[in-house]
């Protein structure tokens, strides 16, 4: 979890159960991406402007997810959506 000493008892003990380390994505190069998001697999198309701090996911079921960009480096990626903010480390695949 990112700045998770900024949450409520309440909100945390919520993301505890509910969202942490359920959060996944998988984010290729052509703009298609498949991942875990409250509860569901899912997969679409993802968009980033060059500029922005926004990535925009489209799922296959027509549901927009807008995350804003907190930390991006080679290794790391934290996102904010709603009032939640989580930090995803690069897995390697075997």
């Amino acid at each position: 979890m990112y700045n998770k000493e900024k949450i409520d008892k309440a909100g945390l003990q919520m993301l505890k159960t509910q969202v942490i380390n359920k959060l996944i994505f998988e984010f290729q190069e052509n703009g298609q991406f498949s991942g875990y998001l409250m509860g569901e697999n899912t997969s679409g198309t993802w968009s980033k402007k060059d500029k922005s701090d926004r990535i925009l996911l489209l799922t296959k079921e027509g549901d927009n997810v807008e995350f804003r960009i907190l930390e991006l480096t080679k290794d790391r990626l934290a996102l904010k959506v709603g009032l939640g903010e989580f930090l995803m480390v690069r897995a390697i695949k075997k």
